[in-house]
């Protein structure tokens, strides 16, 4: 998947953060922002 270079930007900083693959940074990304914005119900994973 190609993204604008600012957004690939902040997926590389995010993957430095937490030291996951590109893959495994776009799904938390993208997971996280699906709950904030209520397109998914929040569950607690812990």
């Amino acid at each position: 998947m190609e993204l604008d270079e600012e957004i690939e930007r902040g997926v590389r900083r995010f993957m430095a953060e937490y030291g996951v693959s590109r893959e495994e940074a776009i799904k938390r990304i993208l997971r996280d922002w699906l709950i904030g914005n209520r397109y998914l119900a929040f569950v607690d994973e812990d």
